[in-house]
């Protein structure tokens, strides 16, 4: 996704880059779209049985995900308690669709 987004970028610049980059230049983030916690993302991961189907549930080390709370793990966050990284001065800037986390986490585990 990073190297297919930047390619966009890059052929937007063509054939005047250091114009182009002189006045896009800037700092962006770049995610994919949509919105998870930490659980999801395991569950997600997990639900998408990438282990061996053979296996009986009794026999695969995880048993159950569990959701908990920062306070619940035990160490202080260094972060906001809620924080969501945001596309859209890339999306605007660059007139971008960011692919959704979940499509790009099927293609990460096929």
């Amino acid at each position: 996704m990073i190297a297919e987004i930047t390619a966009q970028i890059i052929s937007q610049a063509l054939p005047n880059a250091s114009d182009f980059f002189a006045t896009q230049g800037r700092l962006y983030h770049l995610s994919a779209s949509g919105k998870t916690t930490w659980y999801g993302f395991a569950k997600a991961i997990f639900a998408r049985e990438i282990f061996d189907p053979d296996l009986k549930s009794s026999q695969r080390k995880l048993q159950r995900l569990i959701a908990i709370t920062s306070q619940e793990y035990g160490t202080a966050p260094s972060r906001l308690g809620y924080y969501l990284l945001d596309n859209q001065k890339l999306s605007h800037d660059f007139k971008l669709v960011m692919p959704d986390w979940e499509r790009i986490l099927e293609l990460v585990l096929a």
